[in-house]
């Protein structure tokens, strides 16, 4: 698996989004609500109500199939 992105950088949604948001999992979908509402990485781990790990692996596929992007 890919490194994330250094813990201070910056998440944002991908503008036009493509894929679906009905495709996400209820988990990766809270993950994509913390990246909103704190858009950080190490925050969006730290807020996220599931494990460090999930949060980490839920972010890698927002970013791999284009929900997220770094600023």
């Amino acid at each position: 698996m890919p490194e994330l992105p250094p813990p201070d950088a910056k998440l944002i949604l991908c503008t036009p989004m493509v894929p679906k948001l009905a495709d996400l999992k209820p988990g990766e979908l809270e993950t994509l609500q913390m990246v909103l509402n704190f858009n950080r990485v190490k925050a969006v781990i730290d807020k996220t109500n599931g494990t460090d790990h999930e949060a980490i692996v839920n972010l890698h596929k927002l970013l791999k199939e284009g929900y997220i992007e770094v600023e």
